[in-house]
């Protein structure tokens, strides 16, 4: 029985890829074809990852524009009825040029992915980039539903983001858009999710980390301007006679709206589940007395206290997020080596959003991406090669020349350095593709071949970017 969407539609979403190579030296082109359907979560939302890919899909592929509205012209912008459009009749054509051997002989893999996307569904996508912050109308940045086709659209911040990473895994041309917006880059809270359902992998670390991502190290009082944090008000707690204690508040709308602006949730269930954590592990607790203690609630003037729990997490006392960090890495580095430490830092969601952020300020953050995104194409290769599933294979093969467009090949946006002798290795594999290996032997030799390139990136981040990450929490600390 097919599994019903919110707008009460079966599933319909199809997505069909055709890898198509081309070798110069020979009049001969071969094909592979598959299709699948998208996987919904239990709200009727596509899987995580094939949403954003929709949507980045969807966006390059839109003509955004000068529009004019009240006396006004915005720049970057396109209507609804644009996106519906596109949405509709929506196919991504993509290039994947292997470099040549040692005779100078290339290949071109041309891949076409095509969504089929009727009206209906199309409209009810198109809500849910706007619940998940994606698009935003111009006319009313807090409109949350859209009612007309003639709606004006623009990117946020956070879709801006999404279509830049977009972009650069699928190594997309002649796009300069997202770039201008992103002059400020919006580091968004990356959000694990399990495999299998697409729900939110949620644990005590998560959460800590979002109030620490959402609060700062320090408190942001009411008259402090700064979007990426949220605003908190003092007040005397005069409960206790004889004593007056300072505690935070804040609103509950406040902690939802930050959370779907700067994080990788995309709709509003999950959202709930995990505003109802920040009650559950004593970090926030009402500021009124409720019979729903563990309900989260983010109605108009209602506001949460920061208990001491959440304080001490906070570490404001000291003002030192730079001594959780360093704390968290002394107690690694005793029983670690660097090697082990990188690897736990990127699977801690506190430690990873710190580092990464490092990373960017110090123009490196391409080894910290590809050992992200080799992790997710290592785990769908050991099912694939495991169950010798055909369309698992199919998929594998695209993501493979997705990950070698952006790190590994001569024009690679976000080129590794990795030694001459494995580039070697793994450019003369890419050009077997289609060939006279079967395709799981292919697959199967480019799950050896990234693991290699993955271990070598994970040797330079240990070497290079860990220490300089230590020294500069090192240095914060002794301020």
């Amino acid at each position: 029985m097919a599994r019903r969407s919110s707008c009460g539609l079966p599933r319909l979403f199809s997505h069909t890829v055709m890898e198509e190579p081309t070798v110069p030296r020979k009049l001969e082109s071969k094909h592979q074809k598959s299709t699948r359907f998208m996987q919904l979560t239990y709200v009727g939302r596509p899987f995580s990852k094939d949403f954003l890919e929709l949507f980045g899909a969807m966006i390059v592929s839109t003509p955004f524009s000068s529009h004019r509205m009240y006396f006004k012209t915005f720049e970057n912008t396109c209507t609804l009825k644009q996106l519906l459009f596109t949405l509709e009749n929506l196919q991504l054509n993509l290039v994947h040029r292997i470099d040549g051997d040692a005779n100078g002989t290339g290949k071109i893999i041309k891949s076409t992915t095509k969504f089929s996307v009727p009206k209906k569904v199309a409209k009810c996508l198109c809500q849910m980039f706007l619940n998940a912050r994606l698009i935003t109308s111009v006319s009313d940045a807090y409109a949350r539903k859209l009612t007309s086709e003639k709606t004006l659209l623009r990117l946020t911040r956070k879709g801006a983001s999404v279509v830049d990473q977009f972009i650069q895994q699928n190594a997309v041309k002649d796009y300069p858009f997202p770039a201008q917006m992103l002059k400020d880059p919006l580091i968004l809270v990356p959000i694990n999710r399990m495999q299998d359902t697409d729900l939110v992998y949620r644990d005590e670390t998560l959460i800590q980390t979002l109030l620490q991502r959402m609060l700062g190290n320090r408190p942001l009082l009411e008259d402090g301007l700064d979007s990426r944090r949220v605003i908190v008000y003092e007040r005397a707690d005069t409960s206790v006679r004889g004593q007056k204690r300072l505690q935070y508040e804040l609103y509950g709308i406040d902690v939802m709206e930050w959370l779907m602006n700067n994080t990788m949730l995309l709709d509003w269930t999950e959202l709930q589940d995990i505003a109802n954590d920040f009650l559950l592990y004593g970090l926030l607790e009402h500021e009124r007395p409720t019979s729903q203690t563990m309900v989260f609630s983010y109605h108009k003037g209602t506001s949460y206290i920061i208990t001491a729990s959440g304080i001490e997490v906070l570490g404001w006392h000291q003002f030192g997020k730079a001594k959780r960090i360093a704390k968290l890495i002394q107690e690694l580095r005793k029983t670690k080596s660097n090697v082990e430490i990188v690897e736990q830092i990127l699977k801690m969601p506190n430690l990873h959003t710190s580092f990464y952020e490092f990373a960017l300020h110090n123009y490196c953050e391409e080894n910290a991406r590809f050992y992200e995104d080799t992790r997710d194409f290592q785990e769908c290769c050991q099912v694939a090669l495991r169950e010798k599933d055909e369309t698992l294979l199919r998929e594998c093969f695209t993501q493979a020349y997705r990950i070698y467009n952006c790190y590994l090949s001569v024009n690679a946006p976000n080129r590794l350095n990795i030694p001459d002798e494995i580039y070697r290795r793994v450019v003369a594999h890419m050009a077997r593709a289609m060939e006279d290996d079967s395709m799981a032997e292919w697959v199967e030799g480019v799950h050896i071949l990234f693991a290699e390139v993955r271990e070598h990136v994970t040797d330079l981040m240990a070497g290079d970017s860990l220490m300089k990450f230590l020294e500069q929490n090192e240095s914060k600390e002794d301020e």
